[in-house]
């Protein structure tokens, strides 16, 4: 059965995979890696400073400020998970720390490179689920993404299903 992890910062995703082997071994089952999904924001422009502008002023960034962080704020625990430092106050978190610490955002090979090091820093998980946006008031900007992330980004990450 395919687990999803979202909005957790990758300093927290190992001990999320240690609570998914404890509940498997104590239905009986093995987890595997192969079964892990995580969750991320990916944008990809041809330029990584034109994608990191767009990801910032548009529909991440705003949807970040007016969704996440009402939503997740609400929750005792909610905006724990995107710290990298339990300490970090609540304020910190804002689309330039998104940008920083978890969002995928860059040109194919800045992404592919904030990919393998997620996937170095987990030991490893089986699908990587993006989370998508409304791109309405440019459209061409998400399809350019969706179209560099199959023709450039995903050739450059395939040897990872192969670990």
């Amino acid at each position: 059965m395919p687990l999803s992890t979202c909005f957790l910062h990758s300093s927290l995703l190992p001990s999320h995979w240690e609570v998914v082997e404890k509940g498997a071994k104590k239905a009986g089952k093995q987890a595997s890696r192969n079964d892990w999904r995580i969750s991320r924001e990916v944008y990809i422009a041809d330029d990584g400073q034109k994608a990191r502008d767009d990801a910032l002023n548009g529909p991440l960034g705003k949807f970040f400020t007016d969704y996440w962080i009402p939503l997740l704020g609400s929750s005792p625990r909610g905006l724990a998970g995107l710290k990298h430092d339990p300490d970090l106050p609540n304020e910190a978190l804002t689309p330039e720390y998104m940008l920083e610490h978890l969002w995928i955002v860059g040109d194919p090979e800045e992404c592919a490179q904030k990919i393998r090091i997620l996937y170095d820093d987990v030991s490893g998980f089986g699908t990587l689920l993006v989370l998508c946006h409304d791109w309405m008031e440019d459209r061409g900007k998400w399809f350019r993404s969706l179209e560099l992330m199959s023709k450039e980004l995903l050739p450059a990450i395939d040897d990872l299903t192969e670990r």
